[in-house]
């Protein structure tokens, strides 16, 4: 890729995000002491071009499974050094996804201003790097300096080229354990009311609803809601760069019993 040292190639990938692993365990593979594990290699999948990670997977397949090598040398799947370089994806496109688990730190950044929150979410969202002119269309300039400002200190975004994305292709929230985190969570729904709004999205339905219902009909009920919330996790394409829409969902479904 065009890096003088192994050590730069570390110092760059680290720049871009917080790293599985330090620079004395990624010399010891680089020198063909050890293999990395699979959490390794999927963190640093994650922060190359889709191409590239796309090879790096098959080099370390091959690599476990010497056995199995013509699996990853001919055929269906090979290596780039005996074949040519697979084609560049479109912009935007990702094969290869990886989740990073936030800190607490970094979800109480997230939490700090409502833009912070809405930068976050568009930086994750957006299927290819975002320019700074671009965000201003939402975001007034001081509180998007800021956000980016935060974001890039604490690796949950980076500035390449002129343009704008998050460190990783998908973040994952830590679990909800402490108080802290619940109130921070509690400021992410508050944000998460204000979403349509802010980012002027079209309603496409809206019902509330306080009403008697029979209890043979609960269990129907929430079968049918368990279907609907697996289908829009389902609605997600592969290929990232036919997902040209986004939603913005909401349910609160609560029972009681009736007096008297």
């Amino acid at each position: 890729m065009g890096f003088p040292s192994a050590r730069a190639f570390y110092q760059h990938l680290e720049s871009r995000a917080d790293l599985e692993f330090n620079y004395s365990y990624y010399k010891r593979f680089e020198n063909g002491q050890a293999l990395p594990s699979t959490k390794v290699i999927n963190n640093i999948v994650a922060l190359l071009p889709a191409h590239f990670g796309e090879e790096l997977i098959m080099a370390y397949c091959s690599a476990n499974f010497p056995t199995h090598e013509h699996l990853f040398t001919t055929g269906r799947i090979k290596l780039p050094s005996m074949a040519p370089r697979p084609k560049k994806p479109k912009p935007g496109q990702q094969t290869v996804i990886v989740q990073r688990t936030l800190t607490e730190r970094q979800v109480g950044l997230i939490a700090k201003t409502q833009h912070h929150y809405y930068l976050f979410l568009l930086l994750v969202l957006s299927r290819h790097p975002l320019k700074y002119e671009d965000l201003l269309v939402h975001f007034p300039e001081a509180s998007l300096q800021e956000a980016l400002e935060d974001f890039k200190s604490n690796k949950i975004a980076f500035v390449e080229g002129g343009e704008i994305q998050a460190s990783y292709p998908e973040f994952r929230f830590p679990a909800a354990d402490g108080k802290s985190v619940s109130e921070l969570y509690k400021k992410l729904d508050h944000y998460d009311s204000e979403r349509p709004k802010f980012f002027t999205m079209e309603r496409l339905k809206s019902a509330e609803m306080f009403r008697r219902i029979s209890p043979r009909y609960m269990d129907l009920i929430l079968s049918h809601l368990d279907v609907l919330l697996q289908t829009i996790r389902m609605s997600e394409d592969v290929d990232s760069s036919a997902n040209s829409e986004v939603i913005s969902f909401s349910l609160r479904f609560h029972r009681g019993k009736l007096p008297g």
